[in-house]
């Protein structure tokens, strides 16, 4: 039996760069040039430049290939660079180069696998750069063996893309074309080429700009440096999954293609708001806020921001519940808000953190028996148990007194992390009116500690407003008194954003003093759900992304309309548009409707024909907590079309109502 022997193109299946695309660095050495007083051109213009002249010397050589020393002795002829200037040169652009060479570990595993067995392997590249370049690289990162071979076009005038390469190959080594075992990213040089003459070849397609990459990269209104490296940061952090579990490397790839910049940039604009306004520290509430928090301390370090940033344990029960003063009618609203499925007696006593038992003889007296207590109330029922609230003095007397234990220990919590210190600070959640923050300011206003203006919300989006100065809540991606449509329509479904910054942990539900010190109390300890369904992969990978893009790009080179710019291009395609994998994957986040967490819904679950029949009779056939493109998207498309087109009569009747309540109110 013929020895089997395994080749490899090198650049974009061993080695991949943090540029999106090959010539986008020329950008990078535009600069550098530029800096050493080599060129008067512009970033524009340059990379042209270095094209076309490698251009005009391959189609003057019959063998269609150049040496890099070719293309700058033509580059010093057209800048009169003295010998000097134009090794400098040379030197700039093979520095940089080789700065965004990365392997690829799953080749990497892969070659030394090979190794261990005890073969070698052939590595096979068109490349204008020497072969001693190429060599001393592996060498360094482990991946070369003693007896490995390596084919560069550069040195021997050969490439791949003609064959003339591979034939050189064979005949070198003495191998029949059916002994070589190829693998390459080039669907014509690495695989239809060999095949032709024999050769075992495969793509390897994982270097590939994935939709979201590509959105990234061809973004003509961002920087070119920027896009690229953006890009190019996304596929390297891709690349870079410890996981091989098919359910797993989904949401690594998606939290590095899309959460992960997404998150960055909103993070980023917090810290340049919060420096703008000489906030010193910023608070990052739970459960939103773990993810942003974590960012924010890498971007920190890396890009130099002096501001203190916290975790804040609280929720809109634990901060809210604490800062109540009378029952009236916002208050009521608070602790009857209500959505599909979340209501019922217990719920909403847990809410106000009083058993039911307490207040038995009322709930009985006014039609609420126990065995009822556990049901979802309907929308009369809803009504009458608020109607009840509101007139009972024993239950309001109950509620009251219980609030003035509740928030001692909660102005103990917030006093123990700073609040009373003499510094400016603001706080960071996702959305979506600032209620929490008005609560939080009402409560330490009451006590005397910080007067209402003093406090700084920055948030994701604020789709409305609650009684509090315009100048005290900022936005980042919708904010109502700066309306974008578009923006509303990717942030409509609050519950998928929350999804998408949940917590390892549960919600906070109150504070208890234990010692000396106050310490928040959970639900629960560990968020069972969403840490089986992979929330340490989502966030490691958001964070991997986060330590690429910080180590290659600098701060100088983002800003906050190239943020928004990148946010808006990738939510439109991940919200509106999301994959079959995206949806059967990140549809299986849990999500409740209820601050006290009653009930779980899946933010896409796949549906049935049967299943859409049935909320239709019910009369509600796409509630608002699903993700409707991502149920969509993994539903048998031939069994739910009728309900698919009756969707999409339903959203556009209701994108023109909302476009004419959003003309009239903006």
């Amino acid at each position: 039996m013929l020895q089997k022997v395994f080749s490899f193109d090198v650049f974009d299946t061993v080695i991949v760069r943090v540029w999106a695309r090959p010539t986008d660095l020329f950008v990078q050495v535009a600069d550098e040039l530029t800096k050493a007083g080599l060129i008067t051109t512009t970033q524009e213009q340059w990379p042209n430049i270095r094209t076309n002249i490698e251009k005009e010397l391959r189609s003057k050589n019959r063998t269609k290939e150049v040496h890099i020393d070719s293309i700058y002795n033509a580059l010093a002829l057209r800048y009169s660079w003295s010998s000097t200037e134009r090794e400098l040169a040379l030197q700039i652009e093979t520095e940089i180069e080789k700065k965004g060479w990365h392997l690829v570990p799953s080749i990497k595993k892969y070659i030394q696998e090979i190794h261990r067995s005890g073969n070698n392997v052939i590595y096979i590249a068109d490349m204008y750069l020497p072969e001693i370049i190429i060599r001393s690289f592996l060498d360094e990162k482990k991946l070369w063996r003693e007896g490995d071979i390596l084919y560069v076009s550069s040195s021997t005038g050969l490439t791949k893309k003609t064959g003339s390469l591979f034939d050189f190959c064979l005949k070198k080594q003495g191998l029949s074309p059916q002994q070589l075992n190829h693998m390459g990213e080039n669907a014509i040089s690495d695989v239809l080429v060999p095949k032709r003459s024999g050769i075992n070849a495969c793509q390897y397609t994982d270097t590939q700009l994935t939709r979201y990459e590509k959105r990234i990269a061809e973004h003509t209104s961002l920087p070119l440096k920027l896009r690229s490296l953006l890009s190019g940061s996304c596929r390297l952090n891709r690349l870079n999954s410890p996981y091989t579990d098919p359910h797993q490397l989904v949401i690594w790839q998606t939290a590095s293609d899309v959460m992960g910049p997404v998150l960055f940039s909103f993070v980023y604009w917090c810290l340049f708001e919060a420096k703008k306004r000489n906030i010193e520290r910023l608070y990052f509430i739970a459960r939103d806020g773990q993810i942003l928090h974590k960012i924010a301390i890498l971007i920190c370090k890396v890009w130099g921001y002096k501001i203190d940033c916290r975790y804040l344990y609280g929720s809109r029960q634990a901060i809210k519940f604490p800062s109540i003063k009378k029952l009236d009618s916002y208050e009521l609203d608070w602790i009857f808000q209500f959505k599909e499925g979340s209501l019922s007696v217990d719920s909403v006593c847990e809410r106000v953190n009083i058993s039911p038992l307490k207040i038995r003889d009322v709930l009985v007296r006014n039609g609420f028996s126990q065995d009822i207590w556990k049901m979802e109330l309907t929308i009369s029922e809803r009504d009458k148990l608020r109607k009840v609230f509101q007139d009972e003095q024993e239950i309001s007397s109950l509620i009251l007194a219980t609030v003035q234990s509740y928030r001692e220990s909660a102005i103990g919590y917030f006093s123990q992390e700073g609040m009373l210190d003499e510094i400016s600070y603001g706080f960071v959640d996702l959305g979506w009116t600032g209620s929490v923050l008005k609560a939080l300011g009402d409560l330490l206003k009451d006590e005397k500690l910080k007067p209402n203006k003093d406090i700084q919300g920055f948030y994701f989006a604020l789709k409305q407003r609650v009684d509090l100065p315009s100048e005290s809540l900022a936005a980042y991606y919708y904010d109502n008194l700066n309306p974008k449509f578009k923006r509303l329509q990717v942030c409509q479904s609050s519950e998928l954003f929350e999804a998408l910054v949940a917590a390892d942990h549960g919600s906070t539900v109150k504070y208890e003093r234990q010692n000396d010190r106050y310490i928040p109390i959970l639900r629960n300890s560990e968020n069972k759900e969403i840490l089986d369904w992979g929330i340490h992969a989502y966030q490691k990978s958001i964070l991997s992304f986060s330590n690429i893009f910080l180590l290659n790009v600098e701060e100088n080179l983002f800003s906050i309309y190239d943020s928004l710019t990148i946010s808006d291009s990738l939510l439109n395609l991940f919200v509106k548009s999301p994959s079959r994998l995206e949806s059967e994957v990140f549809g299986k986040l849990q999500h409740s409707q209820d601050m006290v967490e009653a009930q779980l819904f899946y933010l896409a679950p796949k549906l049935s024909a049967k299943d859409f029949l049935y909320l239709l009779v019910q009369g509600n056939p796409f509630p608002s907590y699903l993700w409707i493109p991502a149920v969509f998207a993994q539903s048998n498309r031939y069994s739910i079309l009728p309900f698919a087109l009756f969707f999409s009569l339903f959203q556009a009747l209701k994108l023109v109502k909302q476009r004419m309540f959003w003309l009239v109110n903006s």
